[in-house]
């Protein structure tokens, strides 16, 4: 049987959606975009890019894409400095995630961003209405950046992180998604393209999408964005792909049958072949309408999907990507090769050139480095468009103008040449003037505004703070969002109030201010402590939610008694909000080390409390969680008390619970458990070995014998889970799905 060992790794969060993308290869003295293109002249090879605009609506250093001013002015830059052709635009994903996916409330940060932030974004701003008008109107194509396999996952596996939505095909149908050979467990992302429904379904929903919103193409990457899958066989015995291997291998059933090396490979084509089928079935109709379809193929491994992050090998699991076939039918129109090393992509097009001689079929391939002569000239010769990812924070797209700059220039009439000159001001190859970089900071073209605050941060310019702090009412989200960076490094008696003013004012507000405004609180220190204090108290929801996190730095390195009475009485109050009290108990979490032992005693019985107690569960299994990290500190008089109190939990989402998190908070509750050894892991086993409760001990065993903690599953051999499946595994109940009321309502 084909398996992989067991990695020892350190648990890594999963901090952005789509970074992994945009995957940096190291380079040495790279050539850049001035040194290779004259001003306006043509990049003389070809070139395209890539935008994961729901990146850069999670973090300030990207460049901005949340108004249609710093839209069009990305699509104009690409356009005009480096004459990019195609843009591969991610902001349609999150579009499509909104008209066919189920967003839960039960993880406050991710719903912030992904459901409020992004539907404001998308239907109030229209950022991607304007995108693909940006780009037509600059001449280029834009093509629809999404997964091939990435439709969400259920409840229980991504509620932990990176976000807790799921296609609703997966919900009503969770017999379309592929399944373990037990037909128990659901794969956390794809749905089968074995069958003719999910077929359908998906190819009519990109067709009219692409063409409706006038995009040129569609592009699907091939992982999905999350750790559950455990070994590669782990997914997909469904009755098409079983008949299709039976139809070579009689009576040899790879649910329960050692199979070869070549039975195994033959079982990945299975289910690959149907993945042909869609390709095929979508093609024919984005043809019909003049789009086109691109597939990335991994550079290492192009024959199997994608790994996100350090996964190994995939995780899709063992399906077929049968590039060859489609060269050979046409069903693919063009090739990205995305990710792995130079050597690795170099390889994987000198075989696609080669099987692509003689087809319209077009080559790009994700670098870094589009203008380093001894790596891409031979490619971009052959046609390959190379193509730098704007995501990432190192690209060789770094000149906004590539003409030369001087302190005059910065009154040139090409808003690009201004930020030019500030961007030149900051990395010292200008004279330092703050006082020009301040008056920038009025500027009529935005992007030019917010380089002007982050050349004052670079030059250390505290006596043009007042500039700063005005910055934060600009009319530009992306400005006032660098104004609250900027605080960070020069700040003065009136910054702290002045982040506050700038919330409270906010008509929507901004899910990124919330997030870069916290952490320059908690920069400013103990000087913003009693503003912070008072803020959490204060009528606005957005200044309450960042004070709160803002104390989970300033608590540090150890937590006030004035702190401390603060977060308490947020977190046990039941007239506040059930999202104020989650943030709390997050705080005492991430400040635990700075907790006296007194405090954290108290800590602990009032989170007791909040378990025993008829509590929102946003609020009660957040408790619970924080709980379990409590435990090494815990007196074991405590730990006896928080075991029984969990267990008495858990129990609550056996059969017929009635809970709005039935559907995923038994695995927080349980991991907390499991967080006090043997004691905790015995009252699992016991609910497990019950047979009152199918329900309750399904659960026990999936905690135990199937742990996803920290938001991955523990990797694993396809022996060393059928024989755990064989010994430890109960009457499987069914599926539980998202109950519609939202978690943070009572239980």
């Amino acid at each position: 049987m084909t398996s992989f060992s067991r990695p020892s790794f350190l648990a890594r969060a999963a901090a952005l959606l789509a970074f992994a993308v945009c995957s940096v290869v190291a380079r040495a003295s790279p050539a850049t975009a001035a040194d290779v293109i004259k001003p306006g002249e043509s990049a003389r090879r070809p070139l395209q890019a890539y935008c994961g605009a729901g990146d850069h609506w999670w973090t300030a250093e990207r460049e901005p894409v949340d108004s249609p001013a710093t839209i069009r002015a990305m699509f104009e830059w690409m356009s005009k400095t480096y004459q990019i052709g195609t843009m591969y635009w991610r902001g349609g994903q999150q579009e499509l995630w909104h008209e066919y996916y189920r967003f839960g409330q039960e993880a406050p940060l991710t719903y912030d961003s992904e459901f409020t932030w992004a539907k404001y974004m998308m239907y109030d701003v229209h950022t991607n209405e304007v995108a693909v008008q940006a780009a037509h109107q600059n001449g280029m194509r834009i093509v629809l950046y999404t997964g091939l396999f990435e439709h969400g996952v259920q409840p229980d596996q991504g509620i932990l992180s990176p976000h807790p939505w799921e296609d609703r095909a997966r919900i009503e149908h969770p017999e379309w998604c592929p399944l373990d050979r037990w037909g128990e467990r659901r794969a956390p992302g794809p749905l089968s393209f074995s069958h003719r429904e999910v077929r359908d379904l998906l190819a009519r929903r990109y067709i009219d999408f692409v063409t409706q919103r006038s995009y040129d193409g569609i592009i699907f990457y091939t992982y999905v964005e999350n750790h559950g899958t455990r070994y590669p066989e782990e997914f997909d015995y469904s009755a098409p792909i079983l008949a299709e291997f039976d139809k070579r291998y009689p009576g040899v059933d790879p649910r329960s049958a050692p199979l070869t090396f070549e039975q195994q490979a033959h079982l990945a084509v299975c289910r690959g072949q149907f993945v042909t089928a869609f390709l095929r079935q979508l093609h024919d109709g984005l043809k019909s309408s003049g789009k086109t379809l691109t597939m990335i193929l991994d550079a290492k491994n192009p024959d199997r999907g994608q790994a996100w992050w350090s996964r190994p090998p995939s995780s899709t699991g063992n399906i077929a990507m049968e590039w060859e076939r489609w060269i050979k039918e046409g069903i693919v129109d063009e090739f990205y090769v995305q990710l792995g090393s130079v050597e690795d992509q170099q390889r994987l097009l000198d075989r696609l050139l080669e099987a692509t001689r003689g087809t319209p079929i077009k080559l790009a391939v994700r670098t870094l480095e589009p203008f380093k002569e001894s790596s891409w000239a031979k490619y971009a010769a052959a046609g390959v468009a190379l193509t730098p990812c704007i995501t990432s924070p190192t690209n060789d797209l770094d000149r906004i103008a590539l003409e030369a700059t001087s302190p005059e220039t910065i009154r040139s009439g090409d808003w690009r040449l201004r930020l030019q000159t500030l961007a030149d001001m900051g990395g010292k190859k200008l004279p330092a003037d703050t006082k020009a970089a301040a008056s920038a900071t009025r500027d009529p073209h935005p992007l030019v505004r917010r380089k002007a605050l982050q050349v004052l941060a670079a030059l250390n310019a505290g006596d043009q703070v007042t500039a700063v702090e005005a910055a934060l009412h600009d009319p530009e989200n992306s400005v006032r969002v660098t104004a609250a960076v900027t605080l960070k490094t020069i700040h003065g008696p009136k910054s702290a109030p002045a982040l506050l003013a700038a919330l409270a004012s906010e008509r929507v507000s901004s899910f990124l201010l919330r997030l870069m405004a916290a952490d320059t609180l908690a920069a400013i220190g103990s000087d913003a402590l009693p503003v912070v204090l008072e803020g959490t108290g204060h009528s606005s929801a957005a200044v309450r939610e960042t004070c709160i996190r803002a104390l989970r730095l300033l608590a540090k390195p150890t937590m006030s008694d004035a702190v401390f009475s603060r977060l308490q009485s947020i977190m046990m109050n039941p007239a506040t909000s059930a999202v104020d009290r989650y943030w709390s108990a997050i705080t005492f979490s991430s400040a635990r080390a700075a907790l006296s032992e007194a405090q954290r005693e108290t800590c602990a019985q009032d989170l007791l409390k909040l378990i025993r107690s008829d509590t929102p569960p946003l609020v009660q299994i957040r408790a619970a969680m924080v709980l379990g990290e409590l435990q090494p500190t815990m007196a074991s008089a405590t730990q006896a008390q928080a075991v029984e109190a969990l267990g008495t939990l858990f129990r609550r989402y056996g059969t017929g619970s009635r809970r709005s998190d039935a559907a995923f908070g038994w695995r927080l509750v349980g991991n907390a458990l499991d967080r006090f050894g043997p004691p905790g892991r015995g009252v699992l086993e016991s609910f497990r070995v019950q047979k009152e409760d199918e329900w309750l001990a399904w659960f026990a065993y999936e905690v135990t014998y199937l742990p996803l903690r920290g938001a991955k599953a523990d990797l694993t051999t396809e022996a060393e889970a059928v024989a755990t499946h064989a010994k430890y595994a109960p009457k499987f109940p069914g599926w539980r799905t998202w109950n519609q009321p939202d978690a943070t309502g009572t239980n």
